[in-house]
Parts: structure tokens; sequence; C-alpha cells
């Protein structure tokens, strides 16, 4: 009983697959390729293939009596022109200019760190978004030793106006100068 199964299970698969390789062989497909390459649908239906020419697919033909082995290469209906990216002209946004007016900078109580202050002033016509300090710490040979951020108060600065800054670098024998580079958007 086990065996009669067995047979008739490999019977209908090979009588399944005679058939889908049958009809293959004797039709007309067309593949329909999209703007990428890849293979999206196999059809032998022409009122299909319309619709997806209209989309701007791309359509290969795998003629009668070809099979797969045998077809060398497709050949190409159509391929449509890619459509070019339109260009996105744009100004530069102009820059603010932020100068620092005055600073400073000297030890804590603890001396754990060292305290920087001073004002910015925004010299420019253009309002400043997010106005920050980048305080470089530097050996006497212009090494760098470390790098501390801060915002100013305010951070948004309108034309003419001033702010502060003040923050605190952790304290090293090896620090001998600051380096202060103002940053904005």
């Amino acid at each position: 009983m086990k065996n009669l199964k067995s047979f008739l299970l490999i019977i209908s698969l090979i009588f399944f697959l005679n058939i889908i390789f049958f009809n293959f062989s004797y039709a007309t497909l067309y593949f329909i390729q999209n703007q990428e390459g890849n293979i999206i649908m196999i059809t032998n239906l022409d009122n299909v293939k319309d619709n997806y020419l209209k989309l701007g697919y791309t359509f290969y033909i795998l003629k009668e009596s070809e099979s797969f082995q045998k077809s060398s290469q497709p050949q190409t209906i159509f391929k449509p022109e890619p459509e070019p990216e339109p260009e996105i002209k744009s100004k530069p946004q102009p820059i603010a200019n932020i100068k620092i007016v005055d600073w400073t900078n000297y030890p804590s109580e603890s001396g754990k760190y060292i305290y920087v202050e001073g004002i910015l002033q925004n010299t420019s016509k253009i309002i400043a978004n997010y106005v920050r300090l980048e305080i470089q710490a530097l050996d006497k040979f212009g090494k760098l030793v470390s790098i501390t951020t801060c915002y100013s108060d305010p951070t948004t600065l309108n034309p003419n106006q001033k702010a502060n800054f003040k923050t605190m670098v952790t304290s090293n024998p090896k620090i001998s100068k600051f380096n202060l580079i103002v940053l904005c958007d």
C-alpha cells in the first residue's frame, strides 16, 4: 500500500510537470521588467502587456517553440528612455557672521576646571540660529588636548544682538592656550 501511494505520487508529479513544461514551450511569453531591471511579471496575454507599456515598463519576448534552455538572448520590444531628473536650483543661504567681542578664562576654586566665558555679537544682517562655540584646549606645541562645546545665551541672535557664553573645561597641566570657534546654522 505504501509503495502504491509513492508510485501514484511520482506519476502525478511527472504528469503535472509535463503539463507545465508542455504549455510553456508553445506559448509566446512576455517578460515585464521594471526600471531597476527586476522581472515583475511573466504573461502570455497581449492586453496585459499593453497596459504595462503605457506605464513605462520594459518587455522581453520568448517566442513560440523556444525553450528556456535554448533562448540565448531575449528580444526587446520596447524600452522607454528614462526621464531626466529635474534640476533643483537653490540660492545659497547667507551665513551669519558671529564675532567674539571679548572672552577670558580662569581656574575654578578647586582647580579641577577652567572656566571659559565671554561675549558674542551677530555682526551680519541675518538671524543666526543655534549659535554655539567649540573650545579647543591646546598644549604649548599647538596639539589638541581636549574639545568642549557650549551654546550661547540666547542661542538665536538677531542682527547686532549680543549673547553670553560660559562653560567649564576639565583642567589639564598640558593646556597652555585655547582656540575658540563660533558655529551657527
